[in-house]
């Protein structure tokens, strides 16, 4: 479950990057087993006594104590001790709002969580209190004000007060972006709007993020959805179902910012909306822009580069992570630590 609260598979926000200008140095010296990015001023670091947050002085705010965390959300963060394997919530001041009670527990998501044991799942608010009944099978975070359930072996919709959008009848589905849920009727996936409408019919044999990695979906980012009919080759529809850019080898991640990072493992590249090149580095791998930057690496190590293809940053970290609040996690053997 700690893979899955910690996990980096969200787009992280844009911002306005043009005051800031890496530097590559040391703001926090590498010294932590893990590092994530900072939200709100908190960062959540894991040492060896136990799972923390520090400032962006290094300095912890809320000592490392707990066996496991996940990021604050919504102004709370999931605590807890990995020999019960309760899950609780911490407030900002490292104090439990909610006791460790529950076996499965999610980061809060417009005001809701998810929450289970005996592996049935439902909605607790943050007086921990469940306000949608344990009625699920499986349950992913509130977005755009549903959030897609299993109940059997089919997928449907809720909205905040546990009201059926659509009922299970679905193979798979998705959260919703951008007003479109991804969903999956036989082998075949499209979209329903907020009317629980079918947005795009059910006709591509993938969208990006279902799969045995994860049980729900991706779908729409910045206003376009990532969809396949072989597996290999990926292209991109706009809302209408129509393809803006035609199925490609080694296309497929999403796009952020109006740029999308093409790993072909010889030189990483980035196209625009158009399915355009941009962006040609001399880097073999590259990961999403994010704040105006973008972590390269040439097989060993890792560095930066902004939007106009400039290295900011030479290679010299064994990790890099993106730039969020002016600092971005890096690793230089197994300890990490951030640079400005």
């Amino acid at each position: 479950m700690l893979a899955i609260l910690l996990s980096s598979c969200s787009i992280l926000p844009s911002s306005n990057s043009k005051a800031f200008h890496p530097t590559g140095k040391y703001a926090i010296s590498p010294q932590f087993n893990f590092a994530g990015d900072f939200v709100n001023g908190l960062a959540l670091v894991d040492t060896k006594t136990g799972w923390g947050f520090i400032n962006k002085s290094g300095k912890f705010v809320i000592n490392p104590n707990f066996n496991v965390g996940g990021v604050f959300s919504d102004g709370l963060a999931l605590a807890g001790d990995s020999r019960t394997t309760l899950w609780g919530y911490i407030n900002t001041l490292g104090r439990y709002v909610i006791s460790p009670q529950f076996r499965t527990a999610g980061n809060f998501s417009e005001g809701l969580a998810v929450a289970g044991n005996d592996n049935l799942f439902g909605f607790i608010d943050k007086s921990g209190k469940y306000v949608i009944p344990r009625l699920f099978d499986g349950a992913d975070n509130f977005s755009g004000g549903f959030a897609a359930v299993k109940v059997g072996q089919k997928y449907g919709f809720i909205d905040k007060h546990g009201k059926y959008l659509v009922m299970p009848k679905f193979n798979g589905a998705g959260r919703f972006h951008d007003g479109l849920a991804a969903i999956e009727v036989g082998s075949k996936w499209g979209f329903i709007d907020a009317a629980g409408k079918y947005a795009i019919e059910p006709q591509f044999k993938h969208v990006k993020g279902a799969g045995p990695c994860c049980e729900f979906a991706e779908g729409f980012a910045d206003g376009l959805a990532a969809v396949s009919n072989d597996g290999a080759n990926w292209g991109y529809v706009e809302k209408t179902g129509k393809f803006v850019i035609k199925p490609q080898v080694r296309f497929g991640e999403d796009f952020v910012d109006g740029l999308s990072v093409v790993n072909n493992g010889a030189s990483a590249s980035f196209i625009n909306k158009q399915g355009k090149q941009v962006i040609r580095t001399h880097y073999m791998y590259a990961r999403s822009f994010a704040n105006g930057f973008a972590p390269v690496g040439n097989g060993a190590k890792w560095g930066y580069i902004d939007r106009n293809g400039k290295t900011v940053v030479a290679p010299k970290f064994d990790q890099a992570e993106s730039f969020v609040e002016g600092l971005a996690a890096v690793a230089v053997g197994t300890k990490w630590g951030y640079i400005a």
